[in-house]
């Protein structure tokens, strides 16, 4: 028996259809991934994106950063503040001339009751 391409029969491969896949994202958005429209230009918008993104996330990191430090400051100059009066009233209080008076009296030194003279030089007349 001779075998010949004209005996062979070919039987057709059954393909059997794939089961669709789930997707969390909507169908236009998966045909959009799926297709050859994500380009070169569409790959850069999205690194462009990303970096902006970046970028943004940082300065509003720096920026809440530079409250908390200027909030820190507003504390700590407050209290500087309060301090400074406190030890300028203090200041206020001990310089009175009451105060010397009485500070002083244990050294011998006295408050004049009288006006100082005035002494005039003559002899040059």
């Amino acid at each position: 028996m001779d075998h010949t391409k004209e005996n062979t029969i070919i039987e057709p491969e059954v393909v059997k259809p794939k089961k669709a896949k789930k997707s969390i994202l909507p169908k236009k958005w998966t045909d959009f991934l799926d297709s050859k429209e994500l380009t070169n230009n569409t790959l850069i918008a999205i690194v462009l994106f990303s970096l902006a993104s970046g970028i943004y996330i940082y300065l509003i990191h720096k920026h809440v950063k530079v409250l908390n430090n200027i909030q820190t400051y507003k504390t700590e100059n407050q209290e500087l503040r309060s301090e400074l009066i406190a030890i300028q009233s203090d200041l206020m209080k001990k310089s009175k001339q009451s105060q010397v008076a009485h500070r002083v009296a244990p050294l011998g030194l006295f408050e004049m009751r009288k006006p100082p003279l005035k002494l005039i030089d003559n002899s040059n007349k």
